[in-house]
Parts: structure tokens; C-alpha cells; sequence
């Protein structure tokens, strides 16, 4: 789970957009790849951290995942409920389920404190 960094998300808004991503993640592995979807459920990948990035990183990574076919997905909030001004918002990205390998370009992110 990798959230932006620089938008300003109370803790509880972090929560609810890594949420979001992370189902939207799931559902995209179950579609593009049932087996790594079932590994995951048996525990074969068991490892999740949180990193933060900037907004340009989230869609370079994004792009990154996508174009190796991997589960992602990106996340936009709608602005609606007085966040953002009301304007779409790019909040966070879920690639995953990954093995170690697969994605070493998120050991350059930090961790979400």
C-alpha cells in the first residue's frame, strides 16, 4: 500500500483510501491472475507495509506495476465530504499481491509513519 505523502489525510482518511485500494487491488488480482489470488489466501504472501510517495511517483509506479501485470490499482478520491476542495484527488496505490522480487522500485519509498 503506498499513500500520498503530501496531500494532507487525517489518519482515518489514510485508512479509508489504503481501504479502497486494497480491495480494488484484489479484485483486479482474482480477474487478471486466480492463482496468485489463491496463494494469497493460503498465506503464501503474507507481508503488507505501508510506504508514502508524492503524487508523480504514485502514477509512475502505477504505470510500472501495470505494465509488468500486476494487480494495482490507483486510487482517486471524488473530493465530495469537504476533502480536497472538492476537486478529484489521487490518494493511494495497492500493488499486490507481489512476491519480494517483483517490485524492488518500492525499497526507494519510505515507510508510513
Amino acid at each position: 500500500m503506498i499513500l500520498r505523502n503530501d496531500a494532507g489525510m487525517t489518519a482515518g482518511k489514510m485508512a479509508s483510501q489504503a481501504s479502497h485500494a486494497a480491495v480494488q487491488a484484489s479484485l483486479r488480482c482474482l480477474e487478471i491472475d486466480p492463482t496468485r489470488f489463491a496463494e494469497y489466501q493460503d498465506g503464501t504472501f503474507g507481508t503488507k507495509v505501508c510506504l508514502t510517495a508524492t503524487e508523480d511517483q504514485l502514477h509512475q509506479l502505477f504505470e510500472l506495476a501495470s505494465s509488468r501485470n500486476l494487480p494495482c490499482a490507483l486510487i482517486e478520491d471524488s473530493g465530495h465530504a469537504g476533502f480536497f476542495d472538492g476537486k478529484p484527488t489521487v490518494t493511494a496505490l495497492a500493488i499486490g499481491p507481489i512476491r519480494r522480487h517483483e517490485m524492488r522500485e518500492l525499497k526507494k519509498l519510505e515507510l508510513l509513519k
